[in-house]
Parts: C-alpha cells; sequence; structure tokens
C-alpha cells in the first residue's frame, strides 16, 4: 500500500489535475475513442477510487461486498453499477450508512479531483473546509470535449487529525456532500491534517498559519506524523505550488526536514516532484545552487546506505537503498560516482563474471557510462547485444542513453531506425529513455521532428506512438517551444489518434511557461539564503 501512493495515486494526482484529462467513465461508439481512454486514468484512477472507497466503508465491508459482486456475476458480464450494488448492500448489512452509488458517480463520471482547503479560525476553535476542483494550471481554460454533471463538486469522505488529539488509527471524519462543511472543537494551537493515510483522491491546502505549524512540526519530530501523511503534506505542497494556489518556496521550507527521515514513502514522493524542479530549472544559473541543495540534503541518508547488500533488508528498504543510490550517482556525488564506476571496472576487467548487485545494476551502469567515454559505452552496448534475460538487456538498453556525449546519444537514436541494432519493440523506450536525460531531451526532440515519417511508421499503432506523444517535449517551458509544438502538431495530424496526449503536453508547457515566470527567482533567492 506504501508503493501504491507514490507510484499509482500521486501518478493519477498529476494526470487528471489537467483540463485535457477525462473521466473514468466514457461512453464510446468508435475504436478510436476506446483508444483514447487507454492510460493512467482509466487504470490509476479507477484503482485509486476503489481503494477510496475500501477505507470508507473499512476492510471487512468492502472484502464481503466485493466477494458478493463476484459471485453473484462470476461467468457473466458486468458494470460498475452492479459492484456499486453489492458494496451498498453490505454496508447496509453492516449497519453503515453509505449510498455507495451516489458517492462513487461523483468521482467516475467527472474528471478531475478536487483541492479541500482548511482555513482555521482559532479564535472560535472552528475549521471551515471547502472544495473546489484542482487545476495544474488554473489560467487553461477547461475541457469542452466532457462536461462535468456535478459541476466540479464531489462527495468527499474527508478524514482529519489535529496535534492536541492525533488519533491516527481511527480518525474523525465528515462528509463533504458536494457542499462545504465547519469542523468545531479545536483548539488554539491546534495543527490540523487532512486527508489521513492519503486515502482519499484529493489535495489538501491550509492557511498560511497552519503550514508553517506542519513546517515546524516536522523539524521539530517528523516521526509524530506517519510516513504516508509525510509523504502527502511533500506532494500537496509541491503541487499546489505548481498551480499557484501556495507560494512554491512553501514546498521548499518542508523538504528541510528530510535530512532526519529514513523512510521510503517521503523520499519517494520528493524525488518525484524534484524531477520536474530539475527539469525547469535545468537551463538556468539556478541550477548550480539546486545541486548543492540536493546533496546536503541526502548527505546523512547516504552516510548511512550501505553498497554491500544485505539480506536482513525489508522490501522497502530495499527500495529506499536503491533509489538513494541512483539520485547521489545523478547529481554527481563523488563517492557514489567512485563507488559505480569502479564496480562497472571490475565486469568490464573480466565481462562473464558480472558481480554488480541486481537491486544496482541500473544505478552503475548509468553512472559509469555518463562519466565513462566510449570505451565503456561499446562495452555495454556489446554487452546487450549478447544478454539472454530481458530484466538484464532492458537495463542495458536503458543505460546506453546516459552517456553525456551528444554525439554518442545521437548515434544511439540513429539505430533506432535500423531494426537489426535495435528491436522494434524497444524503439520508443530507447527514445524515451534519452528524453529523460538533461542532454538527450533536446536532442530527442530535433531527431523526432527530422525523422517522424520513418519513427511513426515502425512503431506498434496507436499504443506506440501515444507513448512517444507523451514524452517528446517534455521539459519545454518558453514561448519559443511553444511555437515549435504547436508547428509540429499543425504539421502531423496523424497524430489525431493520441490527440489526448498531444494536448495533455500542450498543456503542460504552458504551465511550466508560468512557472517559471513566477517561481524561479523566488527559489533562486531561498537556495541562496537556506543553510542546512
Amino acid at each position: 500500500m506504501e508503493q501504491f501512493v507514490v507510484i499509482d495515486l500521486l501518478d493519477v494526482l498529476k494526470i487528471d489535475s489537467l483540463s485535457s484529462s477525462h473521466p473514468i467513465y466514457v461512453p464510446v461508439s468508435h475504436p478510436d475513442e476506446i483508444n483514447q481512454i487507454f492510460d493512467s486514468i482509466s487504470y490509476g484512477k479507477g484503482a485509486s477510487v476503489i481503494r477510496m472507497m475500501y477505507n470508507y466503508l473499512g476492510e471487512e465491508t468492502f472484502k464481503k461486498g466485493l466477494s458478493n459482486y463476484l459471485k453473484k456475476h462470476q461467468y457473466d458480464t458486468a458494470t460498475h453499477k452492479d459492484l456499486w450494488d453489492a458494496l451498498n448492500q453490505q454496508a447496509k448489512a453492516d449497519n453503515k450508512t453509505a449510498n455507495v452509488a451516489a458517492i462513487m458517480d461523483t468521482w467516475i463520471l467527472q474528471m478531475g479531483y478536487p483541492v479541500v482547503t482548511v482555513t482555521r479560525n482559532m479564535d472560535a476553535g472552528t475549521a471551515q473546509v471547502t472544495q473546489s476542483r484542482f487545476l495544474l494550471d488554473p489560467v487553461q481554460k477547461p475541457s469542452t470535449t466532457y462536461t462535468s454533471p456535478f459541476s466540479y463538486k464531489w462527495m468527499v469522505p474527508f478524514t482529519y487529525v489535529v496535534s492536541s488529539s492525533p488519533t491516527w488509527n481511527e480518525p474523525p471524519a465528515v462528509f463533504m456532500n458536494m457542499t462545504d462543511v465547519t469542523l468545531t472543537g479545536l483548539k488554539k494551537d491546534d495543527w490540523i491534517i487532512g486527508n489521513i493515510g492519503h486515502s482519499g483522491v484529493y489535495r489538501v491546502n491550509y492557511d498560511g498559519d497552519n503550514w508553517q505549524k506542519l513546517i515546524e512540526q516536522l523539524h521539530t519530530d517528523h516521526t509524530v506524523i506517519p510516513e504516508q501523511n509525510r509523504a502527502q503534506i511533500i506532494d500537496d505542497a509541491f503541487n499546489l505550488g505548481r498551480s499557484g494556489i501556495l507560494d512554491q518556496v512553501v514546498a521548499f521550507k518542508v523538504t528541510a526536514y528530510l535530512k532526519n527521515e529514513v523512510d521510503f514513502t517521503p523520499w519517494r514522493t520528493v524525488f518525484r516532484n524534484l524531477a520536474y524542479i530539475e527539469l525547469m530549472l535545468d537551463r538556468t544559473a539556478t541550477r548550480g545552487l539546486y545541486e548543492k541543495y540536493i546533496l546536503r540534503l541526502i548527505e546523512p541518508m547516504y552516510r548511512t546506505i550501505k553498497w554491500d547488500e544485505s539480506t536482513n533488508s525489508t522490501h522497502l528498504e530495499i527500495y529506499l537503498r536503491t533509489m538513494m543510490l541512483r539520485v547521489a550517482c545523478l547529481h554527481g556525488e563523488r563517492d557514489c560516482v567512485n563507488n559505480a564506476t569502479a564496480l562497472f571496472r571490475q565486469w568490464m576487467d573480466n565481462p562473464t563474471d558480472n558481480r554488480i548487485p541486481a537491486d544496482l545494476k541500473q544505478t552503475v551502469y548509468c553512472t559509469a557510462l555518463k562519466h565513462g567515454g566510449l570505451e565503456e559505452w561499446n562495452f555495454a552496448y556489446k554487452q546487450y547485444t549478447i544478454a539472454n534475460v530481458a530484466v538484464e538487456k532492458h537495463k542495458l538498453l536503458r543505460s546506453l542513453s546516459c552517456s553525456s556525449k551528444p554525439w554518442v546519444l545521437n548515434s544511439l537514436l540513429l539505430r533506432t531506425l535500423n531494426k537489426n541494432d535495435i528491436r522494434k519493440q524497444d524503439i520508443a523506450s530507447v527514445i524515451a529513455s534519452v528524453s529523460r536525460t538533461d542532454i538527450g531531451r533536446y536532442i530527442v526532440w530535433n531527431f523526432v521532428r527530422a525523422n517522424w515519417d520513418t519513427i511513426k511508421g515502425t512503431l506498434d499503432g496507436i499504443f506506440g506512438i501515444r507513448r512517444l506523444t507523451g514524452f517528446i517535449a517534455q521539459g519545454f517551458n518558453t514561448q519559443y517551444e511553444l511555437e515549435e509544438l504547436d508547428e509540429f502538431g499543425a504539421r502531423h495530424p496523424e497524430i489525431g489518434v493520441s490527440s489526448t496526449a498531444f494536448r495533455q503536453r500542450r498543456e503542460e508547457t504552458l504551465a511550466n511557461i508560468r512557472w517559471m515566470a513566477d517561481n524561479q527567482h523566488k527559489i533562486h533567492e531561498w537556495l541562496e539564503k537556506t543553510t542546512l
């Protein structure tokens, strides 16, 4: 469940915050319309709202209702309404008040999700809780493709905890029936946290004083707040900052506590969000200050990480170790780079005996090729051609995009045009991997435009084209780049089957332009002044 939040739910919250998103349930009348909705909204958001209902009804009620649904409709067809009916009947049997269909319809029949804003009145001991649709770029015009039958209001099971009574396991809850609500009985010095366990598909914003209290609590003793909600606070702060609802610097102030963080979920969340910041600051003078900040932030955690595998590590500890070493090497931490390149050199000296730990192979391969030369790259490419294990072959293929030499990256892209060099099913993955690097994203943009006719004819149908459309031009944040994107779209109307992905990329570009204008200088000033 910890991984579900940072891998599925957070991805859904990003995509569904665009005005070019779509509802989970979309009536279709043509195969092309079906193709448009095979994405993380249908799968990830579908899973996320069911998880929300699971938490709302309770595990036993949900399981019994689901079991009844499966038994009743086995060897038959079913719709979402059948599932709601089964859950509703079980809720009534368990003496729980819930109109499951009415609740869930607000989540599956309209796109998007709300930001729930909590504004405290400490003198009165109350807090006003309001909801409105969250858009990553509120300046964008709402989509006219889909209309909301509920005027973008949701039935929100809002859970919360206050500092004077932190009942995390059984938090108080109020039901927002497409309306605002008022919380009472708060104490003057209370901080409040909403969406406990990050169980709901919504974001939470607070008044400025409450944000400051949460930051102080994280710095004083972050363990008072459970791991999932620490991650939620980080993700909400960054994305509220991206939308302009919250000062983006507040999110950076939240991250400063991470020098004491030892759990996977908050670190995974902050790195997901900082990836966007890195993308935006890539070509600015602020990038150097940012790199120094990240290295100072991760230094305490990096010192505890061992390069040798431990047989006693838990599942999430292994993920944390792998992630921290990847980030450290990516940002040029000298000890990390030295260890990675030494391990790769040992393999080069004895190609039949690869002793690099399995969970560190991607980091080691990528670091060695980034800091190495043609000798390392050619060795990795040879190993890719002879590898007969699919996972190993995939890791080596991804690592080939890590070179810091533009001509090497361009030669790799050219290999995708030759089916004898790169398999047809791997072409999109190679282009995507190159586009994710600082140097490669601009090389990819030029390569795709120059070779579009060949590329589109090679990719496997609309799914391959949609994937390609989804990651080309990522990181665009200038008016000139927006015009280039528009020109590309106008020149190639055949990407109509992928129009949703293309519109999302364009919308993100507009949001990026605004974000740069609003935030770059503020972040630069904060990074210049801050100390850890």
